[in-house]
This record gives structure tokens, sequence and C-alpha cells, in this order.
């Protein structure tokens, strides 16, 4: 059984808000109503409500959505966290057709010069990717390939087209 651990109000708000605003085009007010928690002596950001008190008591395991699991700029958005807020992402962002948004599903990468993709020029490193109906979750950009980042768990039974 693993430990419980104590979350604290992450000390770097303003450091984070600047990473995903230069980085993403979000916008800092986008997360007025949000409050960052990080475990002390641990890396990772979890966002919540501000609305959000800490019971007393027993220690919590898990606070809302994981933001990152190391902090930016060596962190990378997590995809449960861009599925929440990515869709606020006015840089690093790709637009999916149908066709892609099925591939990137199948975590299968993406020429992105021969792909139906909105926003991909200049789109390097880790990037928001969407389809028409909204936030896909996290992939990742390099030498012109769209590569999946979503967690293969969720991707278990995906059915190729062929």
């Amino acid at each position: 059984m693993r430990a419980c651990v104590v979350f604290e109000p992450c000390a770097d708000r303003a450091r984070l808000l600047d990473f995903l605003a230069e980085r993403y085009g979000m916008a800092p007010a986008v997360f007025d109503d949000f409050t960052f928690w990080c475990r002390p002596g641990a890396p990772s950001i979890w966002m919540t409500t501000a609305a959000l008190e800490l019971p007393p008591g027993p220690h919590v395991e898990a606070l809302g959505v994981l933001v990152m699991r190391k902090p930016p700029p060596a962190g990378k958005p997590t995809s449960t966290f861009l599925m929440r807020m990515g869709g606020h992402a006015t840089r690093q962002a790709l637009d999916l057709d149908d066709a892609g948004a099925a591939a990137f599903l199948r975590r299968e990468s993406l020429d992105l010069s021969a792909t139906a993709v909105d926003g991909a020029e200049g789109v390097r490193g880790y990037c928001v990717v969407r389809d028409r109906i909204g936030v896909i979750g996290c992939g990742f950009v390099q030498g012109g390939v769209l590569r999946s980042e979503l967690p293969r768990a969720w991707t278990e039974g995906v059915e190729s087209d062929g």
C-alpha cells in the first residue's frame, strides 16, 4: 500500500502560468478560478478549482487533474490536463481531420506534410492535438512527424482502417 501524501499550493504558480502562456498561448486569466498544487519534494503539479479546501485529517493520494509530472520547462502537459484546458491554446495546437484523428488515436505517426492538419507550421515539441469535436490530448512533433503521447491504455481497442 502506498503512503498518503500531502499537497501544498504551488509556490511557482507564476512560472507555470508564464510557461503555459508563452508555449501554448493560454492566457493566465483562464486559470484565475483554479489552484495549482504540489507535493513537497516531488516535481508533479496538480490543478483543482480554487474553491477546493483540503479536508483535515488523513492525507489525500491524488488531487484534481495532473497538469505535469515535472515542472516547466522540462515537463509536458498531460493529456488529461489538455483535454480540460487545451481548448484555450492558441499556439502549439494542431487540428486534425477525421482520418488524422483516427490515426492519432491508434498511436500511428503522422507525416504532417502529407496529412490534412491545420496549424502545423512552426509546431515543434509537445503540442495540443484537436479534432472537429475538441481536444484529443498531447502530441509530440519532431522533424515534421506527429507522434501520439496518449496513454497506451486509452488507445487499446481502437481499430485500424485495415
